[in-house]
């Protein structure tokens, strides 16, 4: 017979529930990753002024655009920006 700590049980049950959170945040995070990188060229579209940011480490500005035109674009254009920024070097 093997005893059981009651304790034990609760412990299983807050890593599980931590195990669910760090889930759905991290499903949550990838969503939003994408739907703002697919809203970024129709907001390059409308905007009079736009400053996109590199946000995956030290943030940095990538680039900046006034009035349809390239105003600052920084030597070493992140992978997910290349695409969308193209139009405009």
């Amino acid at each position: 017979m093997n005893p059981v700590d009651p304790r034990s049980a609760d412990l299983s049950a807050g890593r599980e529930a931590v195990k669910q959170i760090r889930e759905l945040i991290g499903e949550d995070i990838r969503y939003r990753y994408g739907q703002s990188l697919s809203n970024l060229k129709p907001a390059l579209e409308i905007s009079d002024e736009v400053t996109i940011i590199n946000n995956t480490g030290k943030p940095e500005i990538v680039a900046e655009i006034k009035h349809s035109q390239i105003s600052f674009c920084h030597e070493e254009i992140p992978v997910w920006a290349r695409g969308t920024l193209e139009l405009y070097l």
